[in-house]
């Protein structure tokens, strides 16, 4: 496989890529290990959008693309989504505490932080969109489903004890 042109390489990659939108697509992951050339032909395939949705994505991130000037080239867009603390049910009916907003502020710092690091020590003329987004576990756009977020709002209507994304107005 090694030995097959460019221009091949590329093709089957388009196709791997290009299955029909009924059918799952393969990662593409897998066929950066063939050979140097594949890596090169998918690796601009696999990169050009990131998304870090975890604590320890940016120190994964930062281990895959940090000395690997291609693989930085290929990327176009960076997702961060800050995970903050939790929050019990009692805590949804009132806006977040100082304390809380000061443990909030700590997370998203270390993690941005980290991250924007990371994205110092690329090539000046790199252009890359970055989305930095927050939320918790606990946040409503986190529930699993309509079923529990409509449990969620039925709950409100009869004890009005639930802020949801009100929580963090005064933040």
């Amino acid at each position: 496989m090694d030995s097959l042109p460019p221009d091949l390489i590329s093709r089957v990659v388009d196709c791997l890529e290009t299955t029909p939108s009924h059918e799952p697509k393969p990662q593409l992951t897998p066929y950066a290990t063939v050979s140097r050339q594949w890596q090169l032909k998918t690796e601009r395939r696999i990169f050009p959008a990131i998304y870090l949705h975890s604590a320890n994505r940016p120190q994964k991130f930062q281990q895959v693309v940090a000395s690997n000037t291609y693989r930085q080239s290929c990327i176009r867009y960076i997702d961060l989504m800050v995970e903050l603390e939790s929050y019990d049910d009692k805590a949804r009916a009132r806006f977040e505490i100082h304390e809380e907003q000061q443990q909030n502020n700590k997370i998203f710092t270390v993690i941005s932080h980290s991250l924007l690091v990371t994205l110092t020590s690329w090539p000046a003329d790199t252009t890359v969109t970055l989305v930095i987004t927050a939320q918790t576990p606990s946040d409503s756009v986190d529930l699993n489903g309509q079923w529990e977020r409509k449990q969620r709002e039925q709950a409100v209507v009869l004890r009005q004890e639930d802020l949801f994304e009100q929580r963090y107005e005064t933040s």
